[in-house]
Formats: structure tokens, sequence, C-alpha cells
């Protein structure tokens, strides 16, 4: 009983001190981590209590904070990396071998652009901004020196006058798709952004989702507006394709449209085959002499004309059934009741401080629309503290749930393609698969650290032991 005894304690002792030792080393670690720079205008908020929606912290008449761009703002390298904290090496192999590229759009407000790239940024990542040919010239030279001190930011060189009905904002984006096509630019996924896009989920959960996309694209497909309908879409008209090789039998040769909202995911042998196998001039230009949304019909309609043999196309069949397909790449709100903020910018919500607890911290999707430093850029800053912490202090903090990715219909399609070399559309189901609705909830609250694990352990040990 005695030997018993002291083994016991022994094993307690060790415990005890591996206990100590890791928690040491946790704070010691803790202590070298960089902390989120908010900007002195938004220094003064509880982000804590905001995202937790603790009564009295997330009245718009009390945190509603206003930002537009300084004239005086130093956007030397320095400067920049003082505002925001940017990464010098990949935080995991996985991260390292699994590199994303960004292609985003932008028009203004540098300050929110900057600490945007901040919050997605890791050096292995690629990031594409296309500027509008007609934001004025302190915000193109802003940019250009944010490149400057950074070896995998490009600016394209070649811009195009963009507006909000979307004219010219597909040859934007594929401005930013021939540069970063070139080969020695390494990449899996491109994810298309606008200016006012927000990232809702870290790098590590990105690359997580991406690989369970295993190649599969994420957009919207959605019936086109019906003035597209009365143009000309034949591939001989259109001279689409370079080679006619990339035409699949039994089906009519001409574009089947359908539309999506504009942020959304491509795999790098979707982007490559449109690069190099498509010529789109006339397609775009088509596109543009429509009035309205005319951004988002030219990459979602490749995906779903079945004559064309694009790598991780869709089908237009389930269109066809009257059937629509959502995407997971970006969330918005478009009803006003659900708008926290209440406030509407082209139909779409503005998000502020009191929508963050309601539609960002568990949504299961990658980035939300919208969100607007001269009208709250608290929301923002509050959104990238979380971030933040969640990329540098509660990294494999388990958020994500598989089967919300998984069973997209772009998702399951391209995995039954993959595994039986074709899919049978009579009995492929089109269905949504209610991502919206699933979120993240039912996922853990939380994941034990190591400290508490074994903390948790201890106690177990120190009253099941018999002395």
């Amino acid at each position: 009983m005695e030997n018993k005894i002291i083994q016991a304690r022994f094993m307690l002792a060790t415990l005890y001190f591996a206990i100590f030792a890791l928690f040491h080393y946790y704070c010691a670690s803790a202590e070298h981590l960089e902390t989120f720079h908010h900007p002195p205008i938004t220094s003064s908020l509880n982000c804590t209590a905001i995202l937790e929606g603790v009564n009295g912290h997330t009245e718009s008449e009390n945190h509603r904070i206003s930002y537009n761009d300084e004239k005086m703002l130093p956007v030397d390298c320095d400067s920049i990396r003082k505002r925001n904290y940017f990464p010098s090496s990949p935080a995991s192999k996985e991260e390292e071998n699994f590199p994303i590229a960004y292609a985003r759009t932008i028009f203004k407000d540098y300050v929110y652009i900057e600490s945007e790239l901040a919050a997605t940024y890791v050096p292995q990542n690629w990031y594409c901004f296309a500027m509008d040919a007609k934001s004025d010239e302190l915000f193109h030279s802003r940019i250009r020196a944010l490149a400057s001190c950074f070896p995998n930011i490009l600016v394209t060189k070649k811009e195009w006058v963009m507006d909000s009905s979307g004219h010219n904002t597909t040859n934007s984006f594929l401005e930013c798709m021939k540069d970063l096509s070139k080969p020695e630019i390494n990449w899996n996924y491109v994810i298309t952004l606008q200016n006012h896009d927000i990232a809702l989920k870290t790098n590590e959960e990105i690359v997580q989702i991406f690989k369970w996309f295993d190649g599969a694209n994420d957009s919207e497909i959605d019936e086109a507006a019906e003035d597209a309908y009365t143009l000309d879409w034949g591939f001989e008209h259109l001279k689409l394709l370079r080679n006619a090789k990339h035409i699949k039998r039994g089906h009519p040769r001409r574009l089947q449209l359908s539309k999506s909202v504009v942020t959304t995911s491509f795999s790098r042998a979707t982007v490559e085959f449109i690069v190099n196998e498509l010529d789109l001039t006339i397609t775009i230009k088509q596109l543009d002499s429509l009035s309205y949304g005319v951004d988002e019909i030219a990459f979602p309609t490749l995906l779903t004309t079945d004559a064309i043999d694009i790598p991780a196309g869709y089908t237009h069949a389930c269109l066809d059934k009257g059937i629509t397909s959502e995407h997971i790449t970006r969330f918005a709100v478009w009803d006003k009741e659900q708008c926290d903020s209440k406030y509407m910018r082209h139909l779409s919500c503005v998000f502020g401080v009191e929508d963050l607890r309601v539609h960002f911290v568990n949504s299961p999707y990658l980035f939300a629309n919208k969100v607007m430093p001269e009208f709250d850029i608290g929301a923002i800053s509050c959104w990238h503290e979380e971030i933040f912490n969640r990329t540098y202090l509660e990294r494999g903090k388990q958020r994500l749930h598989e089967r919300i990715y998984t069973q997209l219909p772009l998702v399951r399609y391209h995995a039954e393609k993959r595994k039986y070399g074709f899919v049978d559309i009579s009995k492929f189901d089109c269905h949504k698969s209610n991502a919206h609705t699933i979120r993240s909830s039912f996922n853990f609250s939380g994941s034990l650290t190591v400290f508490q694990l074994l903390s948790t352990l201890l106690f177990y040990l120190m009253t099941n032991t018999v002395y």
C-alpha cells in the first residue's frame, strides 16, 4: 500500500510540474504574440462585450463611429506595419502548402483595404488589386505604396472604369486572373472580392474549406436578368473558344446564362482555362451593354454552359428545372428587417456593431458584404480584432462543420463527376443544402486547451487516488 501511495504522489508531482511548464510556456509565448492594432478612433470600444451582445454595448447611437481616410496618412512600410500585423512566415505546413489568391476590385477607403488585407495576410498567399480607373490619385498612390512593401501583392497595370451597375468589373477581375496565372505564382484557389467585402474566416479555416471542396468551384447559380436573353450567345458569334476540342457534343453551341453575386471562389484549373482557352472580349462587351448587374453573369454562365468542357464545371440542368444553387463564399442581407443596423445601400445591408453577434460570429460563410468605414468603422475594427484573435490566439479551435461545405450542389456535382466520370442529371439532387440555416451553431462553442485538459486530468487523479 505504501508503495502505491508513493507512486501515486510521484505521478501527481510529475503531472503538476508538466502542467506548470506548459502553462509557463503558454504565457511566455503569449507575451511575444503581436496584439491587434486598433486605430485610435476605435480604441475605446469594448469589442468583447459587443461580440457577446452585452446590453449597452451594441446600441448604434452609442457606438456608431464614422471614419474617412486622413489626408496626411503615412504609407511608408514602417507605418503600414505599425498599424497592422503582417506575419512573416506561414503558421503551419498545411497552410504553407495550400496558398490562396485574392482578386479584389477597389475604388476607395484605403485604411479599410489595408486593415482587411492584414486580416487575411499570410506570406504564401497572393493578393491582386484591380483599381477603378476613376479613383483619385491619392488612393492610387497609397495602394501602390502598400504593394511595394510586400512581394506577394500585385496591382494590375491596366485599369478599367467601373461602376455600381457592374460595368467593366469582369474585365478588372480578368486582369488579376491573367497576372495571377503566371507559372511562377503558386496558388490553389482564387477568391474574387469587392471593395467592402470582409473576411469571416481565418486563413486556416479557408484552407480547410477549400480542401473539402477538393477542386470544386463555389458560385451562386441563379436566373440571369430577362434582358440578357435577347442577345446572341452563340459560340460562333462570340468567338469564344480558342480550340474547338473544348466543346462537348450533344449540347447547343451557345452560352446558357446564369448569374451569381460577384464574390466567388474558383479553382486554379478553372481560372487557367478561362485565361488560356477562352476569349471573352465579345462576351463581356455584350454583357456591358446591359443596364445593371452585368458583372454577375459571365463567370457563372461559363460554369453552367453544358457545351463547354471547363474544369470543375456545373450544369444548367438544375436551373432548367427551376432550381437555383446557393454558394458559401459570400453572405449578404437583402431584407431590411433582418438588417440590425437598418442601413441599406444598393438594396444590401451595411453591417454595424449590432450585426456582428447576429450575423458574423457563427456564420459558415467565408466573407460578408458589406461594411463601410464611413458608416461604422467600429464594426470593422471589432471584427478584425476577432479575426486576429482567432488567427493567432485560438488556432485549432473547431468552428467548421464539414457537411455544410461538402453538401453544396457544386461540390457534390464535382465529386460525383470525378468519381464516376459523368453525372446522371436525372438522379442528381439539385436542391439547396440549406447551409445558411445550418450555420455553425452545432459546433463546439470552444475547445479545451492542453492546460485545461491536464488540469482536469490532475483533478481526476487527485480525487480518485486511494491513500
